[in-house]
């Protein structure tokens, strides 16, 4: 199978996104690593999302208590968006996987990298989760993990 880039759930020092390249499927130490991140995500967004309906409901919550909650929230959507993004990314590459095995086409893995596998703008790499393991991606140039 060819390398195919997943987007990680973390930024880069300056925003950038991050990408593991590797061509192994969800195996690798880093993987797993940013699964763990993204399951640690959405769950601290619905804890916060909770905590948002009391917020809302409470008369006397000051201008302040409403900023700080609209940060958190904001923080909290974005990373909702990275992970969904990130999985859906994965579940449309599955799905163009899929559909090429059910044609019997050749070179399925090929076409799936041609249809969307790739990079688009890789970033530098963020937090580490461990160093990766062979086949996890990394090497020259981006620092994509």
């Amino acid at each position: 199978m060819p390398p195919v880039a997943r987007l990680l759930p973390w930024s880069g020092p300056e925003g950038q996104s991050c990408f593991l390249v590797s061509d192994r499927v969800g195996g690798g130490v880093v993987s797993r690593y940013a699964d763990q991140v993204e399951e640690v995500q959405l769950a601290m967004t619905a804890g916060l999302l909770e905590h948002a309906d009391a917020v809302v409901a409470d008369a006397g919550a000051g201008a302040g208590s409403l900023r700080f909650l609209s940060a958190q929230l904001s923080a909290a959507l974005r990373d909702a968006v990275r992970v969904a993004e990130s999985r859906g990314d994965r579940l449309d590459r599955l799905d163009r996987l899929a559909d090429c095995r059910c044609s019997g086409g050749e070179g399925e893995e090929g076409d799936v990298e041609e249809a969307g596998g790739g990079l688009g703008e890789a970033g530098g790499a963020g937090e580490r989760g461990g160093e990766p393991e062979e086949g996890d991606g990394g090497g020259g140039g981006s620092r994509a993990w």
